[in-house]
């Protein structure tokens, strides 16, 4: 398959099923579908994406995403089910759906993060295109204290026990220990790096930091009560 250059994909996964929230994409926050979020950013990005799709196993998330014109891959029951991997839905979408060319980039969509902004897509791209040598661009954001990884514990034969306990050690002081990210739910990818390495990752991603209010991840109705208090007060 052939890569044709500069060409951008926006790729979205949104299976049905949630052993959280049931038809979790579907969700309402302030009164729209948590989906719709996604879609309405990557929308306002025409200029920039050469292709939008969306990889769904449920025939009401392809219905809605549809009224938006967006085309639709419909993902088999195999790669459908909570051990299934994003990669897999990807991988099966570059392989069965496109035949002669393929996009230079993709980026890697979460409907689950509704507050991904429209810049951070436009710088990524920027970068990624800027740096020859990265397979990958992401936002990331700064663990807070009390989230970072020496201070995460397990529970083993019924006592808690610190993951890290010697590290912890040498690095608790605020001062010394180095400080940790995470994903801040968007990634664009090269997707020969991707077909190489089989992650979206790849390699080497550079990364762009972002405030952690905007990578907020919808996992249950914890955080869809919590988001929709926080957009009804106007805080987005």
């Amino acid at each position: 398959m052939e890569i044709k250059k500069n060409t951008v994909c926006a790729f979205i996964p949104a299976r049905g099923g949630s052993k959280t929230i049931k038809l979790k994409n579907l969700v309402e926050i302030n009164n729209k579908p948590l989906i719709f979020y996604a879609i309405s950013t990557l929308l306002k990005l025409d200029k920039v994406l050469d292709s939008i799709v969306c990889s769904t196993d449920h025939e009401s998330i392809q219905s809605y995403v549809e009224s938006f014109g967006i085309a639709v891959v419909p993902r088999p029951k195999s790669l459908s089910v909570d051990s299934s991997k994003t990669e897999e839905s990807i991988n099966h979408y570059l392989r069965e759906y496109l035949n002669d060319s393929l996009p230079e980039f993709i980026f890697l969509v979460q409907p689950t993060s509704p507050l991904t902004r429209e810049e951070d897509y436009l710088k990524l791209l920027s970068m990624i295109k800027e740096y020859d040598l990265s397979d990958s661009v992401q936002t990331i954001c700064k663990v807070k204290h009390h989230d970072h990884a020496i201070n995460q514990r397990i529970i083993k034969n019924g006592y808690v026990n610190f993951v890290y306990k010697n590290l912890r050690k040498k690095l608790y002081n605020k001062q010394k220990k180095p400080e940790h990210f995470k994903f801040g739910n968007l990634v664009v990818f090269r997707t020969l790096s991707f077909l190489n390495t089989g992650s979206v990752f790849g390699n080497k991603s550079k990364y762009l930091e972002v405030p952690e209010k905007y990578c907020i991840d919808i996992d249950n109705y914890e955080d869809v009560e919590k988001l929709n208090f926080l957009m009804k007060k106007g805080f987005f």
